[in-house]
């Protein structure tokens, strides 16, 4: 049941503190008492489904919430999988929500699956970027466009999630043939100040150890797409956004869990990239992490909003949202927001200024809650009407 959220008074209190002192937010986030009032926007049971994973979150100019997650009918298998692309509107706020509608199902042994979404904050289309894997997931995909293999795809949708396009292979622009696996994401894509749409991806090839990150790019409203110049390896299920001053900031899964996240920029739009290094003001286990950049009348460098799992380096709970107010230097505020289990999430500016938050609950349920930004910030920065996301 919706209730209207809370905050305890002790909870501010350290806020407030921390804004006072500048805190650097590797600190320890302070514990939430308790679960906050959520939503179960996709849950075990839901159009006949065991299971629903990778949650994805954008808001379109009119306000409208879309959410997207991945419909898992027979459990949690990654693929290999009958998986579906399942998405809910909402346009009140996320007070309620459209009944689930299954937008891409191919098919078993074939599945879509680890989606990323943006919207062109010019045009209003809302973009679905995932991977179709051909009877395939990581550890089976080959080489190659077709066969046993992963491809890249598109959906697109004019009338903020009603209805959509049928799927786009852009697999021939963004996919070497070497590569094997390609995925995107998952969470959030960059809609870029002027214009630039990206999607964060990784995959792995023969000859080079792990995976390894990189990005998608279009620069003419998602008609054409080009691969950035990889991070590095190690790495995977990434974030981009733009900075400031147009630097990109790529910070990705650590793939030998050492307990942060990775940070690297670039510069030249991804022709090159600084050394991925460690970031140990965000502390997390080996997960996927959203991060988005919105502007706001009182930051002259806009904020980054980071979320993501606070738990033991192998563990995913105790969510947390960190906020830089200068491109990523500090992370001067932090506050866990979910005590318990908390695994993928994708935040998202919503039309009214505060943050909208999708996530997963115990990799089966995906929960929605709703943010106020002041209290996130101890009031340096109140939820605004005029803050835009990137």
């Amino acid at each position: 049941m919706w209730q209207k959220p809370t905050l305890a008074h002790a909870t501010i209190k350290v806020w407030l503190a921390a804004a006072a002192l500048g805190v650097r937010a590797f600190a320890q986030a302070d514990k939430p008492a308790a679960e906050p009032p959520f939503t179960a926007l996709f849950k075990p049971g839901d159009t006949a489904s065991k299971n629903f994973r990778i949650p994805t979150l954008v808001c379109t100019p009119k306000g409208t919430l879309v959410a997207v997650a991945d419909r898992r009918p027979n459990g949690g298998a990654d693929l290999p999988a009958n998986i579906d692309l399942a998405v809910r509107r909402s346009a009140d706020n996320g007070k309620t929500w459209s009944p689930i509608q299954v937008v891409v199902d191919l098919p078993a042994p074939d599945g879509a699956s680890d989606s990323a979404a943006v919207v062109d904050r010019r045009t209003g289309r809302v973009w679905i970027a995932f991977t179709v894997g051909y009877n395939a997931g990581i550890a089976q995909a080959k080489k190659g466009l077709t066969g046993q293999t992963a491809v890249s795809h598109l959906l697109f949708s004019d009338d903020d999630g009603v209805t959509w396009s049928a799927p786009i292979n852009i697999g021939p622009q963004v996919k070497d043939p070497a590569f094997k696996w390609m995925g995107f994401g998952p969470g959030a894509g960059s809609c870029m100040a002027d214009g630039t749409l990206t999607f964060s991806c990784y995959a792995n090839k023969e000859g080079v150890p792990d995976l390894f990150s990189f990005a998608i790019v279009s620069e003419d409203r998602g008609k054409t797409w080009r691969r950035t110049a990889p991070y590095t390896t190690f790495t995977c299920e990434s974030q981009l956004v733009a900075l400031s001053d147009g630097r990109w900031m790529a910070c990705s899964r650590d793939r030998k869990g050492r307990g942060s996240r990775l940070v690297a920029f670039s510069s030249d739009r991804g022709q090159t990239w600084t050394e991925m290094r460690q970031e140990p003001q965000l502390p997390c286990p080996q997960c996927q992490a959203g991060l988005i950049r919105i502007t706001h009348p009182k930051a002259p460098k806009g904020l980054l909003v980071y979320t993501g799992p606070e738990g033991k380096k192998t563990g995913r709970s105790r969510g947390t949202v960190r906020i830089s107010d200068d491109d990523g230097q500090t992370w001067r505020f932090s506050t866990a927001v979910v005590p318990g289990s908390f695994a993928y999430s994708t935040p998202a500016l919503m039309r009214d200024g505060r943050l909208g938050l999708i996530y997963e609950h115990n990799h089966q349920e995906m929960r929605f809650i709703t943010l106020d930004l002041g209290a996130l910030t101890g009031g340096a920065y109140p939820s605004s009407p005029l803050s835009k996301q990137q």
